[in-house]
């Protein structure tokens, strides 16, 4: 294999523009080169004109995304008299845009698998659960094929289309829950905590369209800005005149709702998009941000106490989705114990009360998920130059909801 060169001969030599080498050693001006990139979007092409002073001209494309699941071609490609290829390599996109998005296809929905079964009589020894746990001398596969053992799971099944969670349970007693993915997870990236609020309400029901509300903050003060509701795009979708509204969760089901946001004509939303919608007024400032920032222009802060049911309504008011979210206050924490497997896409996650795996109550649970884009060690990931974590939570309830 041969460098490439230049008309005189002289080997060419192209930083790494992404990566974090910190063996590396640059120029001030070469670190201001690399600052540019990184805070920057994706760059269609750059251009060195010589001048008196050599000068680098950056062509850039605002918020550039790939699509999902398509396969691309990157070519790095010397120009000038006679234009060519100095080197391509193909590569598919994955589904999903960002660690949220992957983790949100999930439609809120939890399986039951003692039904799955079908056998009236199954029944685990929980026993043999703290065993497979606590046995350090068998690497973390060997536990994930004695637990899919114990649960009556086969080894090689197909792997599901979004994110699915199932109830691992017999005929008395819940133990735990599998977490299944359709691509693999980097748990290297991942840390994972959970907590319950035990009640007999619904998380509510399943978010099989094109957006779905995600998370909230609630009674976190009395400052309208302090509080908000998030919605993740699942896919490419017009919000115009889309309402999203709330009433306290604890009230009779055929109470009013009270208007939160409208959306304005022109909002349009691409898939894998996060909308945090704030309560307060918008204080015209500059943070800059990968999310989409609304402001539902209230003066009075809305989810100041208890929990609240919210609602997402389409433009001709059909119900989209609706969800019981719950201030922190309101959960209490969990003791976990997360077995993976070794491809990364399914993983058991048990909830350990004093050494006992079978306290799985009635209740909402949440799964709180960390995932580091920048650690050290390995590469940093940037959306839009952001690579601050992303921190993305799963709300279910118990009992199991499907097969319905």
């Amino acid at each position: 294999i041969n460098p490439v060169t230049d008309e005189d001969g002289d080997t060419l030599y192209i930083y790494n523009q992404w990566a974090t080498n910190t063996e590396l050693i640059r120029s001030n001006a070469e670190t201001l080169y690399e600052t540019i990139i990184d805070n920057s979007d994706c760059y269609a092409y750059v251009i060195v004109t010589e001048t008196e002073d050599p000068e680098i001209e950056l062509d850039q494309v605002s918020r550039l995304s790939l699509k999902a699941s398509i396969q691309y071609t990157g070519k790095l490609v010397a120009t000038g008299d006679d234009d060519h290829d100095v080197y391509s390599f193909a590569f598919k996109t994955s589904a999903y845009c960002s660690f949220a998005h992957h983790l949100n296809s999930f439609i809120d929905g939890v399986w039951d698998n003692f039904s799955l079964l079908n056998d009236d009589t199954y029944t685990v020894d929980s026993s043999l659960i703290t065993t497979a746990l606590n046995d350090t001398s068998i690497s973390e596969e060997t536990q994930y094929t004695q637990l899919s053992g114990l649960f009556g799971l086969p080894i090689s099944r197909t792997l599901p289309q979004q994110m699915e969670v199932t109830l691992l349970n017999d005929v008395s007693a819940n133990y735990g829950v599998l977490l299944e993915s359709p691509e693999p997870l980097e748990w290297e990236r991942i840390t994972c905590s959970a907590s319950r609020v035990t009640t007999s309400d619904s998380i509510i029901g399943l978010s099989e369209n094109a957006v779905k509300i995600m998370d909230a903050a609630i009674a976190v003060s009395a400052d309208a800005n302090d509080q908000w509701i998030e919605l993740m795009v699942i896919s490419s979708v017009d919000l115009a005149n889309y309402e999203v509204s709330y009433k306290e969760s604890n009230t009779p089901e055929e109470d009013e709702f009270f208007s939160y946001f409208t959306f304005p004509e022109d909002s349009s939303y691409a898939e894998g998009e996060l909308i945090r919608i704030y309560s307060g007024i918008d204080p015209e400032s500059e943070d800059l941000t990968e999310n989409h920032i609304l402001y539902a222009g209230l003066t009075n802060a809305p989810f100041v106490d208890a929990s609240r049911t919210v609602n997402l309504n389409s433009a001709v008011e059909e119900l989209v989705h609706s969800r019981v979210l719950f201030s922190e206050s309101e959960y209490g924490g969990l003791t976990t114990n997360l077995i993976k497997n070794s491809e990364g896409t399914r993983a058991f996650i048990f909830f350990e009360d004093t050494g006992v795996y079978n306290d799985l109550v009635d209740g909402v649970y949440r799964l709180k998920f960390t995932y580091e884009r920048k650690k050290t060690g390995l590469t940093t990931f940037r959306r839009y130059g952001f690579d601050e974590d992303e921190i993305v939570q799963l709300g279910f309830s118990i009992p199991a909801i499907l097969p319905d």
